[in-house]
């Protein structure tokens, strides 16, 4: 008997799901009841008399196609969809799936202690995968820290050498004045932390690092969303 929900990965290839076992052999077929991707074929087939649900790269693109045209307004909350079992070509029954992502931590490409001449500073640079918006907080290890967040607009003006850099508009820069010699950073899309501890440079180094990760931009693969 079908369960009334699965829950699936929305990932390329899918494992193969088990809807329902001990079917005797026959054919089988399975359809989304949505007329978007109604005409989706090969969603289901029987191994070893067990009902099995997989997504293959096609079908995966046409899901994935579809739940961007609805722009949901949470990609952890997809909207569910229907699904008709069909079993030596007679409805078998219906069932639910609801896909998820997976939260990805936000990526931090750099965490660094620029150790300029008269004004040292920490900084970190990062960007959120699924384009959740990051807050952070910074720490040197001497009582002085910031935290930032979306309502918080970003200290300025920036040190001359990020200045110089102007880094692509997806990532976020924080950054806290310091004397410190060490210094953490932490960064949260709201559902997970990414927790680095930066690494000393001087200003020469830093402005080609800078560069370098100007020059990573288009290596960069996003997950899904």
């Amino acid at each position: 008997m079908l369960a009334p929900l699965y829950l699936l990965p929305l990932i390329t290839p899918s494992h193969p799901l088990t809807l329902e076992s001990a079917l005797p052999p026959q054919a089988v077929s399975c359809r989304f009841v949505n007329p978007a991707l109604k005409r989706l074929k090969g969603l289901c087939q029987l191994h070893n008399n067990n009902l099995i649900f997989k997504v293959g790269p096609t079908q995966h693109s046409a899901i994935l196609k579809y739940f961007k045209s609805k722009q949901p307004a949470d990609v952890f909350q997809l909207p569910p969809l229907e699904l008709e079992v069909y079993t030596a070509g007679h409805l078998y029954g219906k069932t639910t799936l609801r896909f998820f992502l997976t939260n990805h931590k936000p990526i931090v490409l750099g965490s660094y202690l620029v150790m300029a001449p008269k004004d040292p500073y920490c900084v970190v640079i990062a960007y959120d995968p699924q384009h959740l918006y990051l807050s952070a907080q910074l720490s040197d290890y001497q009582g002085h820290t910031k935290s930032y967040s979306i309502f918080s607009a970003p200290q300025k003006p920036f040190p001359v050498t990020i200045a110089q850099a102007q880094p692509p508009s997806h990532w976020d820069i924080f950054w806290l004045p310091t004397r410190s010699t060490r210094c953490k950073t932490t960064v949260s899309n709201g559902m997970t932390l990414a927790i680095t501890a930066a690494t000393p440079l001087t200003e020469e180094q830093f402005s080609k690092q800078l560069v370098e990760l100007k020059k990573q931009k288009s290596t960069f693969v996003d997950p899904v969303f």
